[in-house]
């Protein structure tokens, strides 16, 4: 499966989780509203029942039932006893007369209390409902005497003895005598203290209705609190594996509390997830000694009801805690349990929600993560929607868009779009297909299973790569109602894919030109033995020889050999197996001393510019060869300007850095020191520029060119651990850039140079040791000659034998490294063993630095590299022979 296609499956998971959440939450909304439903027939039927209530009041206050209770004093007496109102009668001075037996009920006083007080006596402490005071005019009293007509339901607080507040509901008519005139005030007193409280629970819970969520379930349980005057109300859903409850809203001593979360076990709230109403009136506290919030509240009474969902699945519990018994004259129980359901239904909604931003949100993060943009087409309206990944994928703001299609359709890049409109127009014809003998009786969707990659342009002028999926909703009516699609960023990819290939490219390259280097570098080797054999026997012929003409023949074959030591010199240059002797160099100095000779050699109609740089960092090589370099790259450049020109020789400090060493496998990221020479010639063509540093590739003329020269420079830098990049564009010349790793070490003191011959003659004992015939024949007679006594060997293990055989002293072992059976290396060390005097010449076809980087022979060993002259060879015996004998010897 694709990277693409997992996307694509978490992104149709995370809509189908969003469907789902989106439907739990409609079921939500729906229970809501049956009991919004519920809640305003119930108070309609509240209503009704408090008009009838008005009305019988009014019919008592009728004058129909007045002339009845003057009539009979008996029927009057019953009243006065069977009230449920506190009755008193006042004289016109406002003296309280009578009072029935309720009076002390209602009014907190004795008989004989009552009738020692007057209406307006300050020890009733009376004041309006309000709070504020309460003048003589507004008491019942004095509003009858005033009007000489009954009153109804005037309201007012008193204060009794023991500091309890009553609100009290008060009736007043005037009792005339027979000439009409009032003689004194009969009222009808009712506590209203519970109603109205009761009714202000009832309004606070009607006004919280107008919340929902959060807002709604903390509005409830404040309400719940202080209306029925308990410690602490709450809601709290369960959590965890079923075990653990975490408070939604808590009241608790007055005042919002912070939330909470506890276990259930050993609480009262265990009880109530059963679940069931649990109601304990009296200790409970000692009943669950366990709960700490009992007992920090010394809760004496705990009422709770629990949540159930539409599904019929515990959500949670409502509760109440209070440090007394809970008053039930409220129907705290049934109170509950009338909002338990809408508690429910919040708390489930809340959860849809919930999980519904959840999965928003787990959509977006992944759409982020996978850089997707989403966006929605309403066919109806024609509003488009962008999320905010698609938004950053197109490089504008939600403020850049206008919401139409033209959005999206516009800054499509032009060479793309028609394609596009058409795929789009072709989803939206699809519907046609697929209505044919369909019935709809829901919405449907088309997918087409393919998706569409194409480019598009962003306000700053970039182009971006992207890969667009759509989708269309059809709904009941057989008609388009939306698309949606998502566009994937492909940019990042495509560069990425383009760098691997790049990389690959590259690789494919190097493993080339080491495969070619290998080659080149055997037969080097094998060529260089047969050019020792060459060479020596020239040489020793033209020492030899009689008559000019031989000195001829021998002086053609001595340069021949000559020329084809300097292609095998350049053939293990490019193989990296040629002999450096590095010192710690300034470039510009090197480049200084060899500008006069260069700009002899490439004559006088191509103009040499030289820029050095300032404070130029050192670095390690081998000056002849990084020479070498330097005129190979002027000459290339030469050979590319027939008819004149300009080089410019150039040098910097640089750092290349990892992303730049990222696309170039074989250079590592740091500090380097630049020669760069740019020509202003005829340039490379882009498909010759893998080839160029390839042996014996030319483009110049047969006999103009070996084709070694740039293969000799891309060796000599790769075995310096540099870096040799080209740049160049037809017809507007090349530019050749040579990085060398920049050394901290001070400058190396320059080499001296020795004219002095030294005498190579000796008697000492030498041991020749060399696999090909021809070379081990000339050496044995050059030594011969020169009058050494020499011991001969083929390999190894015949050079140990005859070591051993030899009674007499050795002074000097001269073998080559590789051998069949036994090389140069072991021989060596056995024979140092034996003879640790002995002196140890190494040669081989192989240059010393790839000897010594192959681990063949430690650095400053004794080494003398075929092809060499029979005089360089005894030069350096007799060099070795005439130093000090040897402490121990490098092998």
């Amino acid at each position: 499966m694709s990277e693409a296609d997992a996307l694509g499956k978490e992104l149709a998971e995370a809509r189908k989780e969003l469907a789902e959440a989106r439907k739990e939450l409609a079921e939500a909304r729906k229970e809501a509203a049956e009991t919004r439903k519920e809640l305003a027939e119930a108070r309609k039927e509240a209503a009704r029942l408090r008009e009838e209530l008005a009305q019988a009041r009014r019919m008592e206050r009728s004058n129909e039932a007045l002339p009845q209770l003057q009539e009979g004093g008996a029927l009057l007496e019953a009243v006065l006893h069977t009230s449920v109102a506190a009755i008193t009668m006042l004289d016109t001075a406002g003296r309280i007369v009578s009072a029935n037996g309720r009076a002390e009920t209602i009014l907190g006083l004795t008989t004989d209390e009552l009738l020692r007080r007057t209406y307006n006596a300050p020890e009733w402490q009376s004041h309006a409902l309000d709070g504020g005071p309460l003048t003589d005019e507004m008491t019942p009293f004095a509003q009858v005497m005033r009007s000489g007509q009954p009153v109804f339901d005037v309201r007012q607080a008193i204060t009794w003895p023991d500091g309890r507040r009553k609100l009290l509901s008060i009736n007043g008519a005037p009792i005339r005598n027979a000439r009409g005139e009032i003689v004194s005030v009969v009222c009808s007193v009712n506590d209203i203290t519970q109603r109205l409280r009761t009714e202000q629970i009832l309004q606070r819970i009607v006004e919280s209705t107008a919340h929902t969520g959060q807002a709604y379930i903390a509005s409830l349980v404040q309400a719940l609190g202080e209306g029925l005057d308990v410690r602490c109300a709450f809601v709290s859903e369960i959590v965890g594996e079923g075990d653990r409850a975490r408070s939604v809203a808590v009241w608790r001593d007055g005042a919002a509390a912070l939330d909470f979360e506890h276990a259930l076990a050993g609480t009262p709230c265990a009880e109530v997830v059963a679940p069931r109403v649990v109601f304990h009136r009296r200790g409970v506290a000692a009943q669950f000694p366990a709960d700490p919030r009992l007992r920090e509240m010394a809760a004496e009474s705990y009422l709770g009801v629990p949540l159930i969902s539409s599904s019929k699945r515990i959500l949670g519990l409502m509760a109440l805690i209070s440090d007394e018994p809970i008053d039930e004259t409220l129907q705290p129980e049934t109170m509950l349990q009338i909002f338990a359901d809408k508690v429910a239904a919040e708390i489930e909604r809340k959860h849809a929600e919930d999980e519904s931003r959840r999965s928003a949100t787990r959509l977006r993060q992944a759409a982020r993560i996978a850089r997707l943009g989403i966006w929605e087409w309403d066919l109806c309206t024609g509003a488009v929607q962008w999320s905010d990944e698609m938004c950053a994928i197109y490089g504008v703001t939600h403020a850049d868009v206008t919401g139409k299609a033209d959005d999206y359709l516009d800054r499509i890049h032009p060479d793309d779009r028609p394609e596009q409109i058409a795929l789009l127009q072709k989803l939206l014809d699809s519907v046609n297909d697929h209505s044919e003998g369909a019935s709809w009786d829901g919405t449907h969707e088309i997918t087409p299973s393919n998706t569409a990659e194409f480019r598009l342009m962003r306000p700053d002028g970039a182009v971006r790569s992207v890969s667009g999926h759509a989708m269309l909703t059809v709904g009941p009516d057989g008609k388009p109602q939306r698309l949606l699609g998502t566009l994937l960023d492909l940019t990042e990819q495509k560069q990425a894919e383009a760098e691997r290939e790049e990389l690959r490219s590259r690789l494919l390259q190097a493993q080339k030109m080491e495969s070619i280097g290998r080659l080149a570098g055997g037969v080097a080797h094998d060529f260089n033995n047969l050019l020792t054999a060459i060479l020596c026997c020239a040489e020793l012929g033209a020492q030899r020889g009689d008559g000019e003409r031989a000195q001829d023949y021998f002086q053609q074959i001595t340069e021949a050999a000559g020329r084809g030591a300097r292609l095998t010199g350049q053939l293990l240059a490019f193989a990296r197996k040629q002999v450096l002797e590095p010192r710690v160099l300034d470039l510009n100095e090197l480049v200084e001393r060899g500008i006069e000779m260069l700009r002899r050699l490439i004559g006088a109609h191509v103009e040499i510019v030289w820029i050095p740089a300032r404070d130029l960092g050192r670095v390690k090589g081998d000056a002849g060869q990084i020479e070498q370099v330097l005129v190979n790259l002027v000459v290339n450049a030469r050979d590319a300007m027939p008819s004149g020109g300009r080089v410019t020789i150039e040098t910097a400090d640089v750092t290349l850095t990892e992303d730049y060493a990222h696309k170039r496998t074989e250079i590592e990221p740091g500090e380097y020191v630049m020669l760069a020479v740019t020509d202003t010639g005829s340039g490379i063509a882009p498909e010759l520029m893998s080839m160029i540093f390839e042996p014996f590739f030319t483009t110049k003329e047969a006999g103009k060119g070996t084709g070694l020269g740039l293969a000799t420079c891309y060796g000599i830098v790769k075995q310096h651990r540099g870096h040799l990049a080209v740049y160049s564009e037809p017809g507007r010349g090349a530019t050749f850039r040579v990085y060398l790793p920049q050394a901290k070490q001070p400058l190396s003191p320059r080499a001296a140079t020795s004219e002095v011959t030294r005498p190579t003659a000796g008697t000492e004992t030498v041991l020749i040791v060399e696999d090909y015939g021809p070379v081990r024949t000339m050496i044995r007679e050059l030594f011969v000659d020169l009058g050494y006594t020499v011991l001969v060997a083929q390999d190894g293990e015949e050079a140990l034998e005859t070591a051993r055989a030899h009674r007499g002293a050795i002074d000097i072992l001269v073998t080559d490294v590789i051998m069949p059976r036994m090389g140069g290396k072991e021989l060596a060390a056995h024979l140092v063993e034996e003879r640790p005097h002995l002196r140890v010449l190494y040669t081989s076809g192989y240059a010393e630095n790839a000897i010594v980087q192959h681990g063949i022979l430690r650095p400053g060993s004794a080494f003398i590299a075929k092809p060499y002259r029979p005089s360089e060879l005894a030069e350096r015996v007799r060099v070795l022979l005439d130093e000090p004998p040897p402490a121990g010897v490098m092998l």
